[in-house]
C-alpha cells in the first residue's frame, strides 16, 4: 500500500469517526450534559484546552475523535472541568428522549455527512441516470424493443433512479427475468427481458450499453443525494441478508482489511488512468471516487446499542448497570447460535451434512472416540483457565485494587487470545485435511504459518494495547491507584502474548494430527506445578505484589508452548527433506 493510500484510508475512517462523534456533541451540548472532553484524533494529547467546563483536545494520531460526557464515563472528570461535575448535567439523569437523541445523532450525523458528500459528489460528477445508451445486437433488451433514448423507471415493480440499481438487481438475482418500464417520447411503456447467461464470463446480460454520467440541475443534485444514499444503505441491507442465507459467501464481507484494499485499489487506479494529467485533476478525481466511497461507509454506520440499553435503562429497558452488560452479551451470544444454525439448516451446500445430526442414538466406537479427544482438551482448557483464576485468588490476598486491576487486564487480554484461538482453530482444520491425506510436508507448513500470522499480530496488539492502555483503562475506572497497577501489568502481559500464541497455535497443531493426550500432561507441569507457585514466589516471598503474580504467565505459556511445539514436530518428522 503506498503512502498516498494510507493516507486516504486515515482521512476517510477518521472522518466518518469525527462526524459520528460530534453528532453526539453537539445534542449533549444542547440538551445540557456535560461534556468532559471533545477530542480530535486518538492517544496521548498534543494540544487541548478547557473552555466552560470541556477540555478540548488535539491529539497525536489524526485518526477519528471522541466525545466523553459526564454520566457515560464512570464517573471520570477532568480536574478542570469542576462545572460540569454536577449530577445534573449527567447524561444518566436526563429524561429519556434526550438520552435517545443523543445516542442517535452519532449514526445521524453520518447519515448527513453521507448525504453532503454524495451531493458534492453529483454535483461535480453528475448521476448514472438509468437511460439506455444503446442496444447490442441479438440480445434481450433488443429483443424485447428498448431502443436508444429509452428511460428505464422500474424493474419488477420496484422504481429505480440509478442504473446501478438495475445491475446490482441483476447481480443479486441471476437469470431472474426482468419486467421493465420504461418512458420513450413522454409515453410509458412495459416489456420483459430475460437476461442471456454468458459461459465465458460465467454472468447474465441484458445487452445495454448505459451508466453514463448525467449532468443536473441544482434541485435535482439533492434529489438525487438522497438516491445515492438509499442506494448504498439498501445494496448493504441485501448483501448481509444474502450472506445470511449463503447466496453470497462470507468472503464477500471484507471488514477493515477489505476496506484498505479497496482504498489502495482506488488511489492506485487514478494515479495509473490519469498519469499525464495535471495534479489539481488527479486531486479532484480522487476525492470525488474517495468521497463516494465515504458515502457508502457513512449510510452503513452501524452502532452495537444492547450494552448500553441496558446499563443505563435507554426507553421500554431497564436500567440493569453492569448486568446489562452481561445480559447483552449473553443474548448477542444465543443470537449468534440461533443465526448459525437457521445458515446451516437452511443452506442447501450444507445438505449433505444433515443426515448426521438427525442421525437416531451413537455407537460405542464413536463415543469413545470423542472423550479420547475431549477430556485431555478440556482439562488442558481448564488448567490454563484455572492458572488465571487461582492468580485473581492471590491478587485479592493483596486488595481490591489488583484484583481489579488483574480483571481488567484480563478483560483486555481476551481480546487477544481471542484472535490467536480463531487463527489456531483454523490451523487445526488445516492440519487436520492434510494429515488425513498423509501430506505431512503441508501440515507443518500450515502450523509454522498459522504460528507467523498470530506472532504478527500479536505484536501490532501488544504494542497497541500498551501504547493506549491508559486510554483503554479509563473505559473501566477512574481510580487512580487501579491505574497504576494496571499500568504495572503491562510489562508481563506483552511478554506473555508470544508465548500464548505459541501454546495455542502448536496446541490446535496437535489437536489437527488427534495426538491431544499429551497435551494434559503438559498443562498441567507449567500451569499447575510451574505457573501457580511462581507466581505466589514472585508476588509474594520475592515481594513483587501484583506484577510479580503475573509474571509467573510469560514463563509458564512459553514453556507450554515450547513444550507443544516439540511434541508436534515429533510427530511430524516424517516430512521428507526439501
Amino acid at each position: 500500500m503506498n503512502p498516498f493510500s494510507i493516507i486516504a484510508l486515515f482521512l476517510i475512517i477518521g472522518l466518518v469517526v469525527f462526524i459520528h462523534e460530534f453528532g453526539h456533541f453537539l445534542l449533549a451540548k444542547k440538551n445540557g450534559v456535560g461534556v468532559i472532553e471533545f477530542s480530535i484524533g486518538m492517544g496521548p494529547r498534543l494540544l487541548s484546552t478547557v473552555h466552560k467546563g470541556t477540555r478540548y483536545s488535539l491529539k497525536w494520531i489524526p485518526f477519528g475523535g471522541s466525545c466523553l460526557m459526564l454520566g457515560d464515563d464512570n464517573g471520570i472528570v477532568d480536574p478542570d472541568a469542576e462545572e460540569i461535575t454536577d449530577k445534573a448535567h449527567s447524561l444518566a439523569e436526563k429524561n429519556v428522549w434526550a438520552r435517545i437523541s443523543i445516542i442517535a445523532a452519532g449514526p445521524i450525523f453520518n447519515f448527513l455527512l453521507a448525504f453532503v458528500l454524495a451531493v458534492i459528489v453529483i454535483g461535480f460528477a453528475g448521476s448514472d441516470k438509468p437511460y439506455v445508451q444503446g442496444v447490442i445486437d441479438k440480445y434481450p433488451a433488443q429483443e424485447a424493443g428498448l431502443e436508444k433514448g429509452d428511460l428505464i423507471t422500474s424493474v419488477n415493480g420496484s422504481r429505480v433512479h440509478l442504473f446501478r440499481e438495475i445491475q446490482i438487481y441483476m447481480a443479486m438475482n441471476p437469470g431472474k427475468s426482468l419486467d421493465v418500464t420504461y418512458v420513450r417520447d413522454n409515453q410509458t411503456h412495459e416489456t420483459t427481458l430475460v437476461p442471456k447467461y454468458d459461459e465465458a464470463n460465467n454472468t447474465y446480460y441484458m445487452g445495454i450499453y448505459s451508466g453514463a454520467r448525467y449532468g443536473l440541475k441544482w434541485y435535482e443534485t439533492l434529489q438525487y443525494g438522497l438516491y445515492e444514499v438509499k442506494y448504498n444503505v439498501v445494496t448493504v441491507i441485501k448483501s448481509l441478508g444474502m450472506i445470511f442465507t449463503g447466496d453470497l459467501p462470507m468472503t464477500s464481507f471484507s471488514g477493515p482489511v477489505g476496506i484498505a484494499t479497496t482504498v489502495n485499489d482506488m488511489v492506485e487506479e487514478v494515479n495509473t488512468s490519469m498519469a499525464d494529467e495535471s495534479f489539481s485533476d488527479r486531486a479532484m478525481t480522487m476525492f470525488l471516487t474517495l468521497a463516494n466511497f465515504v458515502v457508502m461507509i457513512s449510510a452503513n454506520l452501524f452502532n452495537i446499542v444492547g450494552n448500553y440499553l441496558l446499563i443505563y435503562g435507554i426507553g421500554p429497558f431497564p436500567q440493569l448497570g453492569l448486568l446489562g452488560a452481561g445480559i447483552s452479551t449473553t443474548l448477542s451470544r444465543i443470537l449468534m447460535l440461533v443465526v448459525i444454525y437457521g445458515i446451516f439448516i437452511s443452506n442447501e451446500k450444507y445438505k449433505k451434512y444433515h443426515s448426521g445430526f438427525q442421525a437416531k442414538g451413537e455407537t460405542t466406537d464413536m463415543r469413545r472416540m470423542l472423550h479420547k479427544l475431549g477430556r485431555p482438551l478440556g482439562l488442558q482448557m481448564g488448567m490454563e483457565t484455572a492458572s488465571f483464576s487461582l492468580c485473581a485468588v492471590m491478587q485479592g490476598w493483596i486488595g481490591a485494587d489488583p484484583l481489579a486491576a488483574h480483571q481488567i487486564m484480563t478483560s483486555v487480554g481476551s481480546t487477544c487470545f481471542m484472535v490467536y484461538y480463531g487463527i489456531g482453530a483454523a490451523v487445526a482444520i488445516r492440519v487436520s485435511h492434510f494429515h488425513g491425506v498423509n501430506d505431512i510436508r503441508n501440515v507443518r507448513r500450515s502450523s509454522l504459518t498459522g504460528y507467523l500470522m498470530i506472532l504478527a499480530i500479536g505484536l501490532t496488539l501488544a504494542i497497541t494495547i500498551s501504547t493506549f492502555i491508559t486510554d483503554i483503562c479509563a473505559f473501566f475506572t477512574d481510580d487512580t491507584n487501579i491505574r497504576h497497577i494496571v499500568v504495572s501489568l503491562v510489562i508481563p502481559f506483552v511478554l506473555y502474548q508470544f508465548g500464548d500464541g505459541l501454546q495455542i497455535n502448536f496446541a490446535n497443531s496437535l489437536r489437527g494430527i488427534a495426538d491431544v493426550r499429551p497435551l494434559m500432561r503438559y498443562a498441567f507441569l507449567c500451569y499447575i506445578v510451574i505457573s501457580l507457585p511462581l507466581s505466589y514466589l514472585l508476588g509474594f516471598t520475592f515481594h513483587g505484589g501484583p506484577a510479580g503474580i503475573w509474571m509467573a504467565f510469560p514463563v509458564a505459556l512459553t514453556l507450554a508452548g515450547a513444550l507443544f511445539c516439540r511434541r508436534f514436530l515429533r510427530k511430524t518428522r516424517t516430512v521428507a527433506a526439501g
